[in-house]
């Protein structure tokens, strides 16, 4: 089980429950086709899966990208997205680990990359 990598674990993970906590009522993967709930779930799976792993985000939208199942706009997002969600991990992380001085200094300096990409998200067209 140590050696088990973890993208081979994520296959068998049922994301439904995580969806119904917002309300988006679904099956997993089933729900990124629904034409009201796809984007919202996306999002949803991109901040998830941000927290921990932004290469399978980024090269996962990439590939979805590539192969015309996802528009632009919306793969921006979700990297975005992730990214996001992977700062405020981060800093959570320094936070419980780390000295004061340094969550001082990791949290002046996301809290302005977040600041700006909440702002992309609100505001890019």
């Amino acid at each position: 089980l140590e050696k088990f990598p973890l993208a081979e674990l994520r296959k068998f993970i049922d994301w439904s429950p995580f969806f119904l906590t917002w309300e988006l009522k679904g099956k997993y993967p089933k729900i990124f086709d629904h034409e009201h709930f796809g984007n919202e779930a996306l999002y949803i799976v991109a901040a998830l899966s941000g927290l921990t792993d932004m290469d399978a985000i980024t090269l996962s939208t990439a590939q979805m990208i590539n192969k015309d199942r996802l528009d632009v706009d919306t793969g921006w997002r979700m990297i975005l997205i992730g990214a996001l969600s992977n700062l405020v991990f981060k800093a959570g992380a320094v936070a419980v680990l780390g000295h004061r001085r340094l969550l001082l200094r990791v949290t002046m300096a996301f809290g302005i990359a977040l600041a700006g990409g909440i702002m992309l998200l609100v505001f890019w067209p």
